[in-house]
């Protein structure tokens, strides 16, 4: 592994990230994805956009619990949906995968007050859980096939903060066996506050952190990919709920409509 081997202390670009978000990713960032494998990208959603997602969340959480039968069902619900249309969150991406870009699952996250980890029934106990949220590594870090984006609705330090592993990204095998639940010497916590994201390459091996607190840790997982890659869930009807409103954008974003930039010529973007 070449740049920052695993275990070396993150560049101070990751707890750092210029204004002007609407335009993407700077140079800088750019280079901290590919070399770390992840970089915090702060004050990227709008208080009232925050305010929305939270009072929504609870109602689309209980839903989500009785089995998910539609892809990208959280769109169904008006707050989530406006989210995902604000350019100041896709040109992130956008920025990445230019006029491919697709998104392929945007999903809640919660984790009750007081917990350590969870089943189904929030009865299993572990510090971690350690994983990849996709185990194809691309040829170079710095065009990822697919990265994610965490949005926590509350700061996160008390709350579980995300863990990862600097570098492993870089690594075909990865550094912890998958599901392990043991801290690691070389992890390294990422704190948000409400309003930031977390931006990091799908093959950088991660956890959540035991959440501490006496509030329960609700957040936003997107991730984003090419128009090629097909989503794990197509099999599934989209929800209707999805397409409500939508612009060419949207289309674009949801697979609905082919991309703005040849699928043969996707190097000239």
């Amino acid at each position: 592994m070449t740049g920052h081997s695993l275990g070396a202390a993150p560049p101070a670009e990751v707890a750092s990230h210029a204004a002007g978000l609407s335009t993407g990713l700077s140079e800088a960032d750019r280079r901290t994805l590919a070399d770390v494998g992840y970089v915090v990208l702060p004050d990227l959603v709008d208080p009232a956009s925050l305010a929305a997602m939270r009072a929504t969340f609870d109602d689309a959480w209980a839903d989500g619990e009785s089995g998910i039968t539609e892809r990208l069902r959280l769109l169904g619900y008006p707050a989530f949906r406006e989210f995902i249309d604000q350019e100041s969150l896709q040109g992130v991406p956008r920025s990445i995968f230019g006029g491919h870009l697709q998104l392929l699952d945007c999903w809640l996250t919660y984790q009750p007050a007081a917990s350590r980890w969870r089943t189904r029934k929030y009865t299993a106990g572990t510090e971690r859980d350690w994983h990849r949220d996709f185990t194809f590594v691309g040829a170079d870090p710095g065009r990822p096939l697919i990265v994610n984006m965490l949005l926590f609705l509350q700061d996160s330090e008390q709350t579980g903060p995300t863990v990862v592993l600097p570098g492993s990204h870089r690594q075909r095998a990865a550094v912890m066996s998958e599901h392990s639940t043991d801290p690691h010497p070389d992890e390294v916590e990422v704190a948000l506050r409400a309003g930031d994201v977390l931006l990091f390459n799908s093959h950088l091996v991660h956890s959540r952190g035991r959440n501490l607190s006496r509030a329960p840790r609700r957040a936003v997982a997107m991730m984003w990919g090419y128009w090629f890659v097909k989503p794990v869930d197509m099999h599934l009807p989209l929800c209707p709920g999805a397409l409500e409103g939508a612009f060419e954008d949207r289309l674009r974003l949801l697979g609905v409509e082919p991309p703005t930039v040849d699928l043969y010529l996707f190097e000239s973007f």
